[in-house]
């Protein structure tokens, strides 16, 4: 995918520029409805490498197995700066 082959990925830091890991993406893929005008579908899978290290500061955000089933309650820190030089 010509865009992902600009990306990546840092894991395991809350600094833009230092600390943990550093994941090239090898794939993107977007939604197939997204669109870029309104944000509608703002959603895409992430191909890594290398892939991500789980530990104290790197954990995966579990979905519901149950539809019906909110995370009102529980919490997760994402952070991202989106095309900042």
């Amino acid at each position: 995918d010509e865009i992902g082959r600009n990306l990546t990925v840092r894991s395991g830091s809350a600094q833009r520029d230092s600390g943990g890991l550093i994941h090239n993406v090898t794939r993107l893929i977007m939604h197939p409805e997204y669109n870029s005008t309104d944000k509608d579908y703002d959603i895409g899978l992430l191909k890594l490498n290398p892939p991500f290290e789980f530990g104290e500061t790197t954990q995966p955000i579990k979905l519901p197995i149950d539809n019906n089933i909110g995370l009102k309650t529980d919490w997760a820190s994402i952070a991202g700066w989106g095309a900042v030089p």
